[in-house]
């Protein structure tokens, strides 16, 4: 895969998740996801999801409070 590919997957990833759809996760992010973050949460996609219900706690404008 091209790094070009590789930027359109991050970009639909991140896309998906600000309008809200954290189920994105489980088409894109593989089951073995590793979160390098100081925040505690668990590994894989559950661990990617927890990590942006964060996110959107800090960013009240976000989608994800629909």
């Amino acid at each position: 895969m091209s790094a070009e590919e590789n930027k359109a997957i991050v970009r639909r990833l991140l896309d998906e998740v600000m309008k809200g759809n954290l189920a994105i996760a489980d088409e894109l992010i593989v089951t073995d996801y590793a979160q390098h973050s100081v925040f505690g949460v668990p590994q894989g996609r559950e661990g990617f999801k927890q990590f942006f219900m964060g996110f959107a706690t800090a960013v009240p404008r976000c989608s994800l409070h629909d």
